[in-house]
């Protein structure tokens, strides 16, 4: 007598699943990846952004606006950036991770814009972006 069984072992359910597990894993992880360049790119568009209206502003005043010789990327920099430079705009404030300050270097005839992911006021491990007035990025 030969029975034909209908349906899945159970070995071979828990072989899926663990599979269907390491995909999810190996997703998650790739897509977490994904997001924090995404949002380093959006902080590097608005760097731009930043750098176009400090030409415009030197081109006005003869001199670059800056935020002091030495400056820590936060919300309180970032907001009197967009107040000064972008005409009020929320590009920095508005779901936007990064926070960024425009340190003064000579005397304000140049400087280094530095953007940062911020964290209960510490800048959060390897984001730290920055760009000086001619166009060099660092990180």
């Amino acid at each position: 007598m030969i029975t034909k069984g209908s349906g899945f072992t159970l070995i071979e359910l828990l072989v899926v699943v663990a599979i269907l597990g390491i995909l999810a894993a190996v997703g998650t992880v790739s897509y977490t990846g994904y997001i924090a360049g995404a949002k380093k790119k959006a902080a590097e568009n608005t760097m731009q952004q930043i750098a176009l209206a400090q030409t415009e502003e030197y081109s006005n005043s003869a001199e670059y606006y800056t935020q002091g010789e030495s400056c820590d990327p936060s919300e309180a920099n970032s907001l009197a950036i967009e107040t000064n430079l972008l005409n009020g705009s929320q590009v920095l404030t508005k779901d936007n991770d990064y926070q960024m300050c425009i340190e003064e270097v000579g005397n304000g005839t140049s400087y280094i814009l530095i953007a940062a992911q911020v964290a209960d006021g510490e800048i959060v491990a390897d984001t730290l972006i920055t760009m000086t007035a001619n166009g060099v990025w660092g990180n």
